[in-house]
């Protein structure tokens, strides 16, 4: 069953959300509508195959819970924000509850947080997108596969604890550095083109405490 509105905003609130089917809304005579999902007190899981969009249109979509977000499609003309872990939490990781490699996000520009991971080096988290900022504050790594060329921006992707690992994939199109990537402790970070360029702006630094630096692309 889905929640609709022709060009309304969707909000969503409960202790915890699980999304078992699609939530869509659009842009009409200007009206942009926005997708708004909370769990206040546990997480939100996506049953594998349902979507949430704005069709038409470039209304944000956000989804925070102060547990776990498991994603199945979020898809959207505009910005996207995640926050898994929210308020006081500790605890709260960004994973792909789909079977398929597709994509789990797609959208303009995409802000991610969370404590305990977004995506693993099993399932990570599938993107097509045009910029990136992403944090993960306590445990966990990062690790993301995008579809095209993507920008790096705002405060850059971090982990901040937990010696954790950064892996960002970009199957084709320029990979451009313009906000730092910095790994906690002997984590790793990853950064491939497979298909273009990677860039680094030079004000922004890609730095692990004494973690491996592997840059690869076409061009560097």
């Amino acid at each position: 069953k889905t929640i609709s509105s022709t060009s309304g905003d969707l909000v969503l609130t409960a202790d915890a959300v699980v999304q078992n089917g699609d939530l869509a809304t659009g842009t009409v005579a200007g009206n942009v509508g926005t997708i708004t999902v909370t769990a206040d007190n546990g997480g939100i899981t996506m049953a594998d195959g349902t979507t949430s969009g704005t069709a038409g249109g470039a209304g944000q979509i956000a989804y925070s819970a102060t547990g776990d977000i498991a994603l199945s499609l979020l898809t959207t003309g505009g910005d996207i924000h995640l926050t898994a872990g929210s308020g006081a939490s500790t605890s709260g990781a960004i994973t792909d509850n789909t079977a398929a490699e597709t994509a789990n996000l797609i959208g303009a520009n995409l802000v991610m947080n969370a404590e305990t991971g977004i995506g693993t080096s099993t399932t990570d988290i599938d993107t097509t997108l045009t910029t990136l900022e992403a944090t993960n504050a306590t445990s966990g790594d990062i690790y993301l596969q995008e579809t095209s060329g993507l920008t790096l921006t705002g405060t850059g992707v971090r982990t901040l604890a937990g010696n954790g690992n950064i892996n960002l994939d970009v199957d084709a199109g320029a990979l451009t550095v313009s906000g730092v990537v910095t790994a906690h402790g002997d984590g790793n970070i990853t950064l491939n083109a497979d298909g273009g360029t990677l860039t680094q702006d030079a004000t922004k630094t890609i730095s692990s405490t004494s973690g491996d630096l592997v840059l690869t692309a076409d061009a560097v």
